[in-house]
C-alpha cells in the first residue's frame, strides 16, 4: 500500500548521491532547478571533482564526510524536514532513516528490472515494493517502468520524464548516420555481478574476457564497466594495453561501437547514433522473462550468443544494417522520452510537488 510522507510545501529540495552515476543522472535536473529553490546536494567528499565535472555548483554541495562511496558510507544526512530527491533504492533507505522527509524518486538507468523466481519484482528495481511505499513522487524514465511503478501503487504520484543526463546528446541522435573511421574504436563494458538476485543481472565477463586480445587484432579497444565492478575489470584491461574510461560520457564521445551486456549503458549509448553489440552468456535464461533486457527489447544491436563470434558481430555492427538501425532510433525514442529537455521536465514535476 501506497503511503507516502506528509509533505512539507515551500522548502529547498535537497538532493543525494552516494555513486558516481547517481550523480550523473541528477546533476542535469539540478542545475535546471531556480537556485532558490534548490536546498543542499549531499555527495561523498571523494565525489566532489566528480560532482562539479558534472556541473554541480560547489556551493550547494552538502560533503559526506565518508571513506568511500561504498553502500556501507554516507548516512550521516543532517535532520531536515526539506523533501529530498534520490536516484537509488539504497539511497532512498538511506534517506528515509532520517526525521519524515518527504521522498522523491527519480529512478535511474533505463529501467532494468528483475523478478524473483515467482516473477515478482524485487523490491531494489522499478516496480518493487519496500521503502517505495513511502516516495511521494516517482520519477519515472519512461512509459515501461511507469506502468510498473502504476501496478504496484495505483493511486502514486508519478510522472515520466525520460533521462536528464542524455539530453546533451538529443541533436547527435538527430543528426546523420556517423561515417565509421579506418581503424574503428570498440569499447568493452560489463555489469556487475548481481547474479545473487537473478543470473540475469550479473554479467558475461568470464564468459569474453579471454577474447579481447583477439578482438585488439582487428581493432582498438578500450575499456568501461559498472561503478560498482570496474576496480575488479581495471587490472585485465590493464594487463592488454587497454585504455579505461570511468566516466561513461567519455566512452560515447570516443566509441565507434559499444559492446556490453546488461548494463543501461548498452541503452544509453545508443543516442550517439553509433552501433551497440550485445552479449549473451549461457547463464543468461532464455525462458525466464525480466523486461528490457531479458527479453523486450534485447535486440536493440547485432546479439553475439559466444565469444568466437565476437569479430563477425563487430564487423555487422559497424556496418549497421538498416534493420538494425531502424528498430535502434524507434527503441530510443521509447525508452527516452523528452530527449533533449528532460531535466526541463523533471525540474517542473519537482517545483510543482514541492510549492504551492
Amino acid at each position: 500500500m501506497w503511503k507516502p510522507r506528509k509533505m512539507h510545501k515551500n522548502m529547498p529540495i535537497d538532493f543525494y548521491a552516494r555513486r558516481t552515476h547517481f550523480i550523473d543522472h541528477m546533476a542535469h535536473t539540478w542545475v535546471e532547478l531556480p537556485p532558490e529553490k534548490r536546498g543542499k546536494f549531499y555527495i561523498p567528499e571523494v565525489l566532489r571533482m566528480w560532482a562539479i565535472k558534472k556541473n554541480v555548483p560547489f556551493e550547494t554541495m552538502h560533503l559526506l564526510n565518508c571513506k568511500s562511496d561504498k553502500p556501507t558510507s554516507c548516512v550521516e544526512i543532517p535532520f531536515a524536514k526539506n523533501p529530498i530527491v534520490v536516484s537509488a533504492y539504497g539511497d532512498l533507505v538511506l534517506a528515509g532513516h532520517y526525521d519524515e522527509r518527504p521522498l522523491i524518486l527519480m529512478e535511474h538507468g533505463v529501467g532494468l528490472t528483475f523478478n524473483d523466481k515467482n516473477g515478482k519484482t524485487i523490491s531494489g528495481y522499478g516496480g518493487g515494493e519496500g521503502e517505495r511505499s513511502q516516495v511521494g513522487l516517482f520519477l519515472a524514465p519512461n512509459e515501461y517502468i511507469a506502468k510498473k511503478t502504476r501496478a504496484t501503487f495505483p493511486k502514486a504520484e508519478q510522472i515520466i520524464i525520460g533521462t536528464p543526463k542524455l539530453d546533451p546528446w538529443a541533436e547527435t541522435f538527430n543528426s546523420p548516420k556517423r561515417i565509421v573511421p579506418e581503424k574503428p574504436i570498440v569499447c568493452f563494458s560489463f555489469h556487475w555481478d548481481g547474479s545473487a538476485v537473478a543470473p540475469e543481472a550479473g554479467n558475461a565477463w568470464e564468459y569474453y574476457r579471454r577474447y579481447f586480445a583477439e578482438v585488439q587484432k582487428t581493432y582498438k579497444v578500450i575499456g568501461h564497466g559498472h561503478p560498482k565492478i570496474l576496480d575488479k575489470l581495471t587490472p585485465v584491461y590493464n594487463k592488454l594495453g587497454i585504455l579505461v574510461y570511468k566516466d561513461f560520457e567519455d566512452v560515447m564521445n570516443i566509441a565507434d561501437v559499444y559492446v556490453n551486456d546488461a548494463s543501461s549503458t548498452l541503452y544509453e549509448f545508443c543516442v550517439t547514433n553509433k552501433p551497440v553489440v550485445v552479449l549473451n552468456a549461457p547463464w543468461f535464461r532464455r525462458n525466464f522473462y525480466h523486461g528490457i533486457r531479458f527479453w523486450d527489447y534485447s535486440d536493440i544491436g547485432v546479439v553475439c550468443n559466444k565469444p568466437t563470434d565476437l569479430i563477425s558481430s563487430i564487423r555487422e555492427a559497424l556496418e549497421d544494417p538498416k534493420e538494425i538501425r531502424d528498430r535502434r532510433r524507434r527503441y530510443v525514442k521509447e525508452l527516452y522520452p523528452n530527449l533533449g529537455f528532460a531535466a526541463q521536465v523533471a525540474a517542473e514535476a519537482l517545483e510543482e510537488f514541492c510549492y504551492d
